[in-house]
């Protein structure tokens, strides 16, 4: 990744946990106690680093809880369901953070906007979850392919750091495996590169099919999470 684009990515996690960026990647478990209202955990994960993010409002009932927490269960669901069972946790991810700083070569041919209208469409053919995880219910720009004669993908762009940069894709079920999620998400990813100098990719762990396109396409992972919604 170009040290531009890789400087953005340490700005953002820096500006998430509320630390100095030369400090980011510091290694050790370090915790942010936040004063926004968002009633939650937030963890990130790279190699020799672990970073928690928790209200402060919060903190005496939950500073004991993340006091316990080891660079080998930060991203461990079931622990997380327990440790925290009594403020009814919803856990989303773990997730997998992914960016790329440098455009690709990509065959335009066929490749045209889409409407949210023909997006919407879309959506009801592939169903709900698939739909949401995708991001493209978020997307301000969107691409899309065609194959005999309806729309077989879409990828979408939407905002991350204030700019058009954040990937999704989606492929019919039944026209998976030919390339067509490739070749629109490689022109979103161009589009971002052009506008925004940098491109982000973010997919479940579990996802294969989402992590194999983002390996294929370059993309290098920057970060894995989760986010524990509680109640509070």
């Amino acid at each position: 990744m170009k040290a531009e684009a890789e400087a953005r990515v340490d700005t953002y996690w820096a500006e998430v946990f509320d630390v100095d960026v030369a400090r980011i990647w510091e290694p050790g478990i370090h915790t942010t106690w936040a004063r926004d209202p968002w009633p939650g955990v937030y963890v990130l994960v790279r190699p020799g680093v672990v970073r928690l993010r928790a209200p402060d409002r919060s903190r005496a009932e939950l500073e004991p809880i993340l006091q316990t927490v080891g660079g080998a269960d930060a991203l461990d669901v079931d622990r997380w369901q327990r440790v925290l069972g009594a403020f009814s946790p919803r856990i989303l991810g773990p997730a997998i953070h992914s960016y790329r700083g440098d455009g690709l070569p990509v065959d335009g041919a066929g490749i045209e906007p889409v409407s949210g209208v023909e997006v919407l469409a879309f959506s009801r053919e592939v169903g709900d979850a698939e739909f949401e995880e995708s991001g493209l219910a978020d997307a301000s720009r969107m691409f899309g392919v065609r194959a005999d004669g309806r729309l077989a993908a879409v990828s979408g762009l939407s905002d991350w750091m204030g700019q058009p940069s954040d990937i999704g894709v989606l492929t019919l079920p039944g026209l998976r495996g030919r390339g067509h999620g490739r070749r629109v998400a490689a022109a979103a990813v161009n589009d971002a590169i052009a506008t925004a100098g940098i491109a982000r990719w973010r997919s479940l762990a579990g996802n294969t099919a989402s992590r194999s396109l983002a390996r294929s396409l370059g993309f290098e992972d920057r970060g894995e999470n989760i986010g524990i919604r509680l109640t509070l």
